[in-house]
C-alpha cells in the first residue's frame, strides 16, 4: 500500500474513533436518570419560556414602567436572587439538592398566574419578587446535582450539548413565534405564554420529584430533623459561611471569580434593555425581534458542540481566550447598528464568541471545585455577580434614558477589563486541563 494510501487509512479509523468514542460519551450522558429529568424538564422551558422571556422588557412597559424603573425592577429582583441563594446554596450542600429542587420548581409555578392578570406594573413586581425568590432558592442545588451528575472527562461537552438541546433549539422556533404572536395579538400574547410558563414548571416539579439525591452518601450531610428551628440555624450558618468562602477565592479561583463579577455588571448594564434598544433605536418589529434571537440560536447550537470537544481536549482558557476581547467589539457594533440586516449580522456573529465561552467557562469551575462544595461555590458566584448586576442595573435605567447607547458602551468597557483579566489567568497554568 502507497504512504498515501496509509494514511488515508489511518486517518478513516481515526475518524471512527472519534465517532464511536463521542456515541459512547452521548450515551453515557444520557443514560443518567439525572441528567435525562433536568433536560427533559429544561427542553419544556426552553420551548415555552421564550414566548414571553424575550418580550419581558417591554411587558413591563406596556404596564406602565419607564425605563428607570425597569432598571430598578431588575435590581431588585437581583437582590431578591442573592438573599435566597445563599440559605438555598448551604442547605443545598448540608441537606441535599433534590428535595429543594422539587417544592423550588412548584412554588414558582403560581406567581407566573399571578403576573399573567397584572394590570400595572406594581403588582407584576410583587409577583416577579415572590416568583423569582421560589426560583431562585433552588438554584444551586439543581447547578450543583447537574454537575455532580455529568461524566468527569466529557463537562465541557456535556455542557454544550445540553446547553444547545435544552435552550438554542427550543428557541429557534419559539423565539419567532413569540415575536409573531406578540406582533399579532399584542400584550394577551404575552399573558397567555406566562400562564403557559406556568404550567410548565407545575409538571417539570412533578418530574423533578424523580431525582436521585447525589448527597446521600456524603459524610458531611446535616442529619438533624428539619423544623423550623433547624431550618433558621441553616440560613444563619449559611450568612456566616460567606466569609469562609470568600477565603477559597485565592489565586485561580479569585480572577474566574471576577470574571462572574464583570459577567453581572454586564447583565445589569443591557440585560433589561436589549429589547427597547433594538425596537426603539435599531428600528426592529417584534417580530423581527425573534428572528434576531432564533438566528443567534441557529448559529450557536452548531458551534457549541464543537467548542465542548475542544474545550474537553484542547483546555479551557485556549478556547475562551478571546471571547471578551470579541464581546466589547460587537457591543460597539450593536450600537451603531440601524435596520434589521445590521443587527442580524451582529445577532450572527455574537454566536461565535458566546459559543466558545460559555461551555468552557462553566467546565473550569467543575474542574476546580470540589463536589461537596459546588453547591455553595455556586451560591458564592451567583451572590458576588447578583450584588454587580444589581448596582448596575439601577444605573442602567438612568443611563439608557440620559441616552440608550451608553449602557452598551459601558459593557464593552467591562468586557474589555475581563479581557485583560483572562490573559492573568491564562497564566495560572494550575487551572489548565
Amino acid at each position: 500500500m502507497s504512504q498515501q494510501g496509509q494514511l488515508r487509512t489511518g486517518s478513516n479509523n481515526a475518524l471512527k474513533e472519534e465517532l464511536s468514542q463521542l456515541k459512547a460519551t452521548l450515551a453515557e450522558i444520557f443514560r443518567t436518570k439525572n441528567i435525562a429529568l433536568i433536560i427533559a424538564t429544561w427542553i419544556l422551558f426552553g420551548m415555552i419560556g421564550p414566548l414571553f422571556w424575550s418580550f419581558s422588557s417591554d411587558y413591563m412597559r406596556q404596564l406602565g414602567a419607564s425605563p428607570k424603573v425597569i432598571g430598578l425592577l431588575n435590581s431588585t429582583m437581583a437582590l431578591v436572587s442573592m438573599l435566597v441563594m445563599i440559605p438555598g446554596g448551604y442547605m443545598a450542600d448540608k441537606r441535599g439538592r433534590k428535595g429543594l429542587i422539587a417544592w423550588g420548581t412548584l412554588l414558582a409555578a403560581f406567581p407566573y398566574f399571578a403576573r399573567a392578570i397584572a394590570g400595572s406594573w406594581q403588582p407584576y413586581f410583587l409577583a416577579t419578587a415572590i416568583g423569582t425568590a421560589f426560583e431562585r432558592v433552588y438554584e444551586p442545588a439543581l447547578h450543583a446535582l447537574f454537575q455532580d451528575s455529568i461524566p468527569e472527562r466529557a463537562r465541557a461537552f456535556t455542557f454544550s450539548i445540553v446547553d444547545a438541546l435544552c435552550w438554542s433549539v427550543p428557541g429557534m422556533v419559539s423565539s419567532v413565534i413569540g415575536g409573531y404572536l406578540y406582533q399579532k395579538f399584542g400584550v394577551i400574547a404575552l399573558r397567555w405564554a406566562l400562564i403557559a410558563t406556568g404550567a410548565v414548571y407545575l409538571m417539570s416539579a412533578a418530574l423533578r420529584f424523580g431525582l436521585e439525591e447525589t448527597l446521600k452518601n456524603q459524610k458531611d450531610l446535616i442529619s438533624e430533623p428539619l423544623n423550623l428551628r433547624n431550618t433558621l440555624l441553616g440560613v444563619s450558618d449559611s450568612f456566616k459561611g460567606i466569609l469562609e468562602e470568600l477565603s477559597w477565592l485565592k489565586g485561580p479561583l479569585g480572577r474566574m471569580m471576577a470574571l462572574d463579577i464583570l459577567s453581572g455588571v454586564d447583565g445589569g448594564l443591557t440585560g433589561g434593555f436589549w429589547l427597547l434598544f433594538a425596537l426603539d433605536v435599531i428600528g426592529v418589529t417584534r417580530f423581527e425581534w425573534g428572528l434576531l434571537e432564533a438566528s443567534w440560536n441557529v448559529i450557536y447550537v452548531l458551534l457549541v458542540p464543537i467548542t465542548g470537544i475542544l474545550s474537553d481536549r484542547k483546555g479551557r482558557i485556549k478556547v475562551m481566550r478571546f471571547s471578551p476581547a470579541l464581546f466589547a467589539i460587537l457591543y460597539l457594533l450593536l450600537v451603531m447598528s440601524r435596520g434589521f440586516m445590521m443587527a442580524f449580522i451582529v445577532w450572527v456573529i455574537w454566536a461565535i464568541p458566546d459559543a466558545l465561552w460559555f461551555a468552557s467557562f462553566e467546565a473550569l469551575w467543575t474542574d476546580v471545585v470540589e463536589s461537596n462544595k459546588r453547591a455553595r461555590i455556586s451560591t458564592l458566584r451567583s451572590v458576588l455577580r447578583t450584588i454587580a448586576q444589581m448596582v448596575s442595573a439601577a444605573a442602567a435605567g438612568f443611563l439608557y434614558e440620559i441616552n440608550p447607547a451608553i449602557p452598551f458602551c459601558v459593557a464593552a468597557f467591562v468586557w474589555l477589563i475581563a479581557f485583560l483579566n483572562l490573559q492573568v489567568l491564562a497564566k495560572e497554568h494550575a487551572v489548565e486541563v
